[in-house]
């Protein structure tokens, strides 16, 4: 008997020694064991080294949660620097990842807010990360690219980096020529339609935040097209904002030649000391101007120059748009406040309405072209520019996302980027219904079969041509006064309906 309860003692040790289900149960979450097989990071308590604080955060407990995941809710609610969130005494000094910088930008190896220049600088005396500035030692760097070189395929020009086209589109005519494809003329104004638009506070917030990164952000210049109230306003409204948020504005530089481009009362309004400078076609006067005022200055420190010109004095931009600018002389404004190592930020304002007159008469006169070939030709030519013209400005469609009121004016306005280098914008104003009168009223005209004989037997074309119109309500009117050597034609038409009101011819 003693042999037998041995035996089955020993054969109760050996089956249970082998049951794996109690010895060896398989790893899961919660057996107090962390399964790193299974993904588990920890079970139970944690136990890591890592603390709240020593993750950069504020606070909390780093605990271990039910799928056996490190949790770090604790910590997150504490806060840390650089989680987007203005936790508790976090300052500009101390957090300016998540408080932002009211001037400068924020450093990435943790000295605060400094200013745009300093991390391109890491050594002075030397050419800056961002060519061509040339650092200098406690004081904002030198442009300088005769010594430092130009970024990518640039070449240094009258100590400005400009693009080779830039350079090679220098021009002194005054007149748009004849013999562009009717594409080219169009350019501006396609590109202006850009869904990516910046509505003006768009704008000006973007500007604020460019001011506010660089101080050698010293002027703001302001160039005007053709005066219209739109485009007064716009300007307007962007100096009384810049004044409104607090910066000094140290001196209006005001284009005036003998008729200043905005009245005294205007000028009274906005309170700023202002100087006239009077100048022609050139840029001299106004680089003049700018240069001696921004010379030397930083914007939080001395302020901000403005300076309010006609659009084509105001920035190499002017030079890509030689369909609307017909001059482009180097440098400009712009270009010569960098001259002087410091920045200059530009906004030309661009109103079709007016703009585009000079436009649609270089396009009535080059159907002057097709004479030689036959009047059908000239018949096509005409209806293919109308065409061309009605597809663009069809376009031009006011979307209420751009409504806005400047300077007491309702507006519709859409703000783009320029080509040039982050610094230039347009601010264009819709005109949907703007028509080409002088091309489509020189079709009015050739439509009657005895005005055409009397044009196309005198070889009369449109570039014989001067145009008068008046556009009061009511009273519109297109009057055209044609001559070639004594051969005379006066003609009214309607410019609303389109119709031949009149007209007379000398034989």
């Amino acid at each position: 008997m003693k042999s037998l309860l041995l035996t089955f003692t020993i054969f109760f040790a050996l089956t249970t020694a082998c049951d794996d289900s109690a010895s060896d149960p398989t790893p899961k979450c919660g057996d107090g064991i962390i399964n790193i097989e299974n993904g588990e990071e920890c079970d139970g308590e944690y136990e890591g080294l890592d603390t709240c604080n020593s993750l950069g955060y504020y606070g909390g407990s780093i605990t271990c949660n039910s799928q056996c995941l490190i949790d770090l809710s604790q910590c997150e609610a504490a806060g840390r620097c650089g989680d987007d969130i203005v936790n508790g005494d976090e300052t500009s000094e101390s957090c300016c990842q998540d408080t932002g910088c009211e001037y400068g930008i924020c450093s990435v190896s943790g000295e605060g807010c400094v200013d745009a220049w300093i991390p391109d600088c890491p050594q002075s005396e030397t050419c800056s990360d961002n060519q061509p500035w040339m650092c200098i030692d406690n004081a904002p760097p030198v442009y300088n690219c005769s010594s430092c070189g130009c970024p990518g395929e640039l070449n240094c020009y009258e100590e400005i980096c400009y693009e080779q086209t830039e350079i090679d589109k220098q021009r002194q005519n005054q007149l748009l020529p004849m013999d562009q494809p009717l594409d080219w003329y169009f350019q501006l104004i396609d590109k202006i339609m850009d869904p990516t638009a910046l509505t003006y506070d768009e704008f000006y917030q973007l500007s604020a935040e460019l001011l506010s990164a660089d101080s050698r952000y010293t002027a703001v210049i302001m160039g005007e097209s053709h005066g219209s109230a739109d485009e007064k306003a716009v300007h307007m409204q962007l100096m009384l904002d810049l004044s409104a948020a607090g910066w000094e504005i140290t001196e209006l530089g005001l284009e005036d030649n003998g008729a200043p481009l905005l009245d005294a009362s205007k000028l009274e309004e906005l309170g700023f000391n202002t100087t006239s400078i009077p100048g022609d076609l050139s840029n001299a006067s106004y680089c003049e101007a700018a240069a001696q005022a921004t010379a030397d200055t930083l914007n939080t420190e001395d302020g901000i120059y403005l300076q309010y010109t006609g659009s084509g004095h105001t920035s190499r931009e002017t030079s890509f748009w030689d369909m609307h600018w017909g001059i482009s002389e180097l440098p400009h404004t712009a270009e010569c406040v960098l001259q002087v190592s410091r920045k200059a930020l530009v906004l030309i304002a661009f109103d079709p309405d007016i703009w585009m007159t000079l436009t649609d008469q270089i396009l009535m006169w080059s159907v002057g072209n097709s004479y030689s070939d036959s009047r059908q030709a000239v018949s096509s030519k005409l209806e293919q520019i109308i065409t061309r013209w009605d597809y663009s400005f069809s376009n031009l469609q006011k979307e209420t996302a751009y409504d806005t009121t400047l300077y007491d004016l309702d507006t519709n306005v859409r703000i783009i980027p320029g080509i040039s280098r982050g610094n230039v914008w347009f601010a264009f104003f819709p005109r949907p219904d703007r028509e080409p009168w002088l091309t489509k009223g020189f079709q009015t005209i050739w439509n009657d079969t005895d005005i055409q004989d009397f044009l196309w037997n005198n070889s009369i074309e449109p570039g014989n041509c001067s145009v008068s119109w008046n556009f009061t309500p009511g009273e519109e009117l297109l009057t055209y006064h044609c001559s070639k050597d004594s051969n005379q034609l006066e003609a009214e038409v309607d410019p609303i309906l389109w119709q031949l009101l009149d007209y007379t011819t000398n034989n």
